[in-house]
């Protein structure tokens, strides 16, 4: 089982929630946002911070986040030698702080607050600076859509543009 901590509360981090809410090899440990809101109606108050000293301990770390904080968020993760990804498509890999292992899970999709999404018809782009992370992120991705492909910060930001 993967554990993840989800940080943020827009369209992005609310939809990742209720997507693997219910996957049996996932467990959302908590989630983080600045104002400490429920993300999903499920959601337990335990399982919510708005510190992030406070964060709980994980196997992966997913920035949900919008794209000109995913820098500053992750260089105060008060943790180091975890896996943390961010959702963005134009923001390169190396935007993450390199004191944690770096890695990008972007689902090229626009997510609204009203419209319900099917994975399985959502590409995954991934990439990692380890194989190892790669392996994480593309089971990860798989338990949701079998389109998943690796593709380097360059490549996802022409798809972004493109999309």
């Amino acid at each position: 089982m993967i554990t993840i901590v989800i940080l943020g509360a827009g369209n992005v981090a609310k939809h990742l929630y209720t997507a693997f809410l219910n996957q049996k090899s996932v467990a959302i440990v908590q989630c983080y946002n600045r104002k400490g809101i429920q993300i999903h109606k499920d959601q337990e108050a335990a399982t919510i911070t708005n510190d992030l000293n406070d964060l709980k301990k994980a196997d992966l770390y997913i920035l949900a986040i919008s794209d000109d904080a995913i820098a500053k968020v992750s260089s105060s993760l008060p943790f180091q030698n975890k896996l943390v990804v961010h959702t963005s498509g134009s923001v390169p890999i190396n935007a993450i702080d390199n004191k944690n292992s770096r890695g990008v899970f972007y689902p090229l999709q626009t997510f609204s607050a009203t419209k319900k999404v099917d994975y399985s018809k959502i590409p995954f782009c991934i990439e990692a600076d380890q194989e190892k992370d790669v392996i994480i992120l593309k089971n990860l991705a798989s338990i949701l859509s079998k389109k998943i492909y690796d593709i380097s910060s360059g490549q996802r930001n022409v798809l972004h543009v493109a999309a």
